[in-house]
């Protein structure tokens, strides 16, 4: 038996904050947009943190195991996690929603609920403000689940393996990225030998980018990409959106081309987000991005796509950083790294082998999209019963 409930019934919903002066490099973990993996994981990689004066002091936002994380305003705006990571002490920060779930209903079943695209577009609907956000409104959206704690425990049972397998093939697309770097090293040697090489600055091996009005471009919607547009783990774009004229966002003003390399600059990422795809040719990006588009006279665009993946080009960014909630870069910053002289030869050899790796990756994706296309199937049929129903209201196949 499935029974209708609003989300205030099932939860509490609470939000965290910082400290004035904006989020620490050592302290209490705190958790923002920019922590949570488009899988529903924590990146501990890029944790901020707080102090613990300030978290002793937080009437709400302490993170407790198995809550549920909703993004609530911004770029990333719906964005989910599962914390079930072991820090002491953790928090969200004020960009973050805690649904902490109560008898009613398993923490996983919750997030998975708030993680299907039925439930995302009805949180699109409920986006405010100039900024863009969701508030506590939220606790009156309906939602139906099984009342059995079993046929919960049965789909989280279900949707857990369904999630394993598309993880790991993650896992797998992520390994073979990896050797795209090790191949650049074994071929070229450690950053010191690269040292070594002869260096020019970036801007005199790439071509000018434009900066264009999309109503000069197109007749009624374009696609455009920002920085939520972007899979980090697996180094592509992935869900570039569909814009009407009119509802062209101020930043949207950077035309790209096939194979242009994005980096962003408004977050503390710097490395090469993604390569262009073709089917993205001559559509706009956010004025966020660097656009690095390789004279093919001089720079081969995979070696250019590899070469900005390196700690060689990050580590001359890092000193370049300025600002304190969100570090940035400047785009001249960007095209004034020095790179090394390497002959086209060179260059076309590791590309090859890049090329090789990276049709592997795009096969590895296609699968991956069907996994991804199949869990959100199952999502639709957990939470209208057709997953459990056989098992919990005694219909057979006859």
């Amino acid at each position: 038996m499935f029974k209708e409930y609003r989300l205030g019934d099932l939860c509490t919903i609470e939000c965290g904050s910082r400290e004035k002066g904006g989020a620490l490099f050592d302290g209490i973990p705190s958790i923002g947009g920019e922590q949570i993996n488009s899988d529903g994981t924590i990146n501990v990689k890029k944790m901020k943190f707080i102090s613990e004066e300030h978290f002793a002091n937080m009437k709400q936002g302490k993170l407790e195991g198995q809550d549920v994380l909703l993004v609530k305003d911004g770029a990333t705006t719906g964005k989910t996690a599962y914390y079930n990571i072991n820090f002491p002490k953790a928090a969200v920060n004020e960009h973050v929603f805690i649904l902490r779930a109560n008898e009613k209903i398993l923490s996983k079943l919750l997030f998975y609920k708030i993680s299907s695209k039925e439930f995302q577009n009805i949180i699109k609907s409920e986006v405010k403000g100039i900024i863009g956000g969701i508030n506590l409104s939220i606790k009156n959206i309906k939602l139906e689940i099984p009342e059995l704690k079993s046929e919960q425990e049965e789909i989280v049972k279900i949707l857990d393996c369904a999630s394993e397998i598309i993880r790991l093939r993650k896992e797998c697309i992520k390994d073979a990225q990896d050797l795209i770097p090790a191949i650049f090293q074994e071929m070229f040697g450690n950053s010191l030998h690269v040292k070594k090489l002869e260096q020019v600055k970036l801007k005199s091996l790439i071509l000018e980018t434009e900066q264009k009005n999309p109503n000069s471009l197109f007749d009624e919607y374009f696609y455009y990409v920002d920085i939520s547009s972007i899979n980090n783990e697996l180094n592509r774009i992935e869900t570039p959106k569909k814009i009407s004229i009119e509802n062209a966002p101020s930043r949207a003003r950077k035309l790209i081309k096939y194979n242009d390399v994005l980096i962003s600059m408004t977050r503390p990422y710097l490395k090469g987000f993604a390569i262009v795809p073709r089917e993205l040719d001559g559509q706009i990006a956010s004025t966020g991005f660097s656009v690095l588009r390789a004279d093919t006279s001089k720079i081969n665009p995979l070696f250019l796509f590899a070469y900005t993946k390196t700690d060689m080009f990050i580590n001359q960014l890092l000193p370049k950083m300025k600002g304190a909630n969100y570090p940035a870069v400047r785009d001249s910053d960007v095209k004034n790294v020095e790179i090394p002289i390497l002959s086209m030869k060179q260059q076309e050899l590791f590309a090859q082998k890049a090329i090789e790796i990276e049709e592997y990756i795009k096969e590895q994706q296609k699968e991956l999209k069907n996994l991804e296309d199949m869990f959100q199937s199952l999502l639709h049929h957990a939470f209208t019963g057709e997953l459990t129903k056989h098992k919990f209201r005694g219909e057979d196949n006859a």
